[in-house]
């Protein structure tokens, strides 16, 4: 009933965590399927603690996609990317998984 009473489309929550999963993808492809997942289950959170409808969440999926999307047609933010992708590297030469075991890669 809380629902009904609320605007609950689409789900902001699930179209930045739909948009983060995308954009971290990108700046760590190897990485891809599980931040995949981890974007889905963001978003299927929203509907299990009855913030939103399966609606709203597969609407915000599309935001954050379309949103995704958009952004690879700037140059600013192609350039910051870049930058995150070669900071990524230099940590991950830091971070092993095998100096670091108990670290969930």
């Amino acid at each position: 009933n809380t629902l009904r009473k609320d605007g609950s489309y689409p789900s902001g929550h699930t179209a930045y965590g739909t948009l983060l999963a995308l954009v971290l993808s990108q700046a760590r492809p190897e990485r891809a399927q599980e931040l995949a997942r981890r974007g889905w289950e963001f978003g299927q959170s929203r509907v299990i603690c009855g913030a939103h409808w399966q609606s709203d969440v597969d609407a915000g999926r599309y935001v954050g996609a379309v949103e995704f999307a958009r952004l690879q047609t700037i140059p600013a933010f192609q350039k910051s990317l870049a930058k995150v992708r070669e900071e990524l590297n230099d940590k991950n030469n830091l971070l092993s998984k095998e100096d670091h075991p108990k670290l969930n890669y």
